[in-house]
């Protein structure tokens, strides 16, 4: 009698139970996933995890979500299934809304910023979560012992200010939805930056809030001005300048607050990220994909906190203290002894070195 042929467990999918949620057999895991023209996520990657999870002795749940526009629209017999189950992953453009706020009850919440099944078994998925999250806290550790923080990069966006940590200096805060792969680290206040930033590539929404027109490519290059964390002039050509001083208005004015605010910042600290697509065919999706690049730097602008536009830069110098952390783009911090050292603890991830580039924008000063 033939034995049923056993399937291959894609790495990505063994390494989120095993090491992101340390998941055991008897434990309960809901797959939150999205379907239709709309969604980002193919649904396949719920059933990939699904699977893997039953076969180590976990009950798992995929339950398609409906697309909401704000936190407030989650329906009410989810987030009660939310708070009942021990882990819930997230492959639903949901999890963006409620990464500041939380659900009440909630124990583990995780979002897998993973938009095609191919990547499950890649380097990207695959490498240890434990080494990644070894990385992450080596430099949220160095940014917390920081006083100033510069960044530059080569379209002539040159920033300085104070690192402000939460409101009350304590330190960064965590997600409430936390990242899988890890690809970023939570963000540092703007409040007290100043400088000029350039707006060459397209604004997009910060993911908050789902609103109407949240693309907005610059037909021009236009150079903002900032002060104490406020966008305080725009200088190009004229009717560009005055276009994309209407765009923050405009989205200012759905959610009230400052519209010319700069909330916070943070940058990509996952190398293993990759994005084949041209971020101009569907933007919001791109920056889904392509946020967790050392490469890309966004910021929080726009209303209240966290604010509803993303204004993203490349290829960014990112000093703390004058210690350089990103060169051109590359997280030099990953060269530094502490973080090798992850290495004796966490072995063969040695692929997080392995730098991919390609996120589908020109490539500018890479080493």
């Amino acid at each position: 009698m033939n034995k049923p042929e056993k399937h291959h467990a894609p790495m990505g999918a063994v390494n989120l139970i095993r090491n992101c949620l340390s998941a055991r057999s008897g434990q309960t895991l809901l797959i939150v996933g999205e379907e239709g023209p709309e969604a980002f996520f193919d649904r396949v990657l719920c059933d990939q995890v699904a699977r893997v999870a039953e076969e180590q002795g976990i009950d798992a749940q995929v339950v398609i979500a409906p697309v909401t526009n704000t936190a407030s629209e989650i329906p009410s017999g989810l987030a009660a299934a939310i708070a009942q189950a021990d882990h819930t992953v997230f492959f639903a453009r949901m999890a963006d809304q409620i990464r500041f706020l939380g659900i009440e009850g909630a124990r583990s919440m995780f979002a897998c910023y993973v938009l095609e099944p191919d990547l499950m078994d890649d380097p990207f998925t695959g490498v240890d979560h434990r080494f990644f999250q070894g990385v992450h806290d080596l430099l949220v550790a160095r940014i917390e012992q920081s006083g100033t923080f510069r960044i530059q990069c080569p379209d002539g966006t040159d920033l300085t200010g104070t690192t402000r940590l939460s409101p009350d200096d304590g330190g960064l805060g965590e997600f409430a939805v936390k990242p899988f792969p890890i690809v970023i680290f939570p963000p540092v206040s703007a409040s007290g930056m100043s400088g000029q930033i350039a707006l060459v590539h397209p604004l997009t929404s910060s993911s908050t809030n789902l609103y109407k027109d949240s693309v907005f490519v610059p037909r021009s290059p236009v150079m903002a001005t900032v002060e104490n964390g406020r966008l305080v002039g725009f200088e190009g050509e004229a009717e560009e300048a005055a276009r994309m001083s209407a765009h923050f208005r405009r989205v200012g004015a759905m959610t009230g607050g400052d519209p010319f605010a700069i909330n916070s910042w943070h940058t990509g600290i996952n190398p293993l990220t990759r994005c084949a697509f041209d971020p101009l065919s569907d933007a919001e999706r791109w920056g889904t994909a392509a946020f967790g690049s050392p490469r890309c730097t966004h910021f929080h602008a726009c209303g209240p906190e966290p604010g509803d536009i993303a204004i993203n830069l490349f290829d960014a110098t990112i000093t703390f203290d004058d210690v350089t952390l990103w060169q051109d783009g590359r997280f030099v911090f990953m060269e530094r002894p502490e973080v090798r050292a992850l290495l004796e603890t966490y072995p063969g991830s040695d692929a997080a070195w392995d730098m991919r580039w390609d996120i589908g924008v020109a490539q500018r000063n890479a080493a």
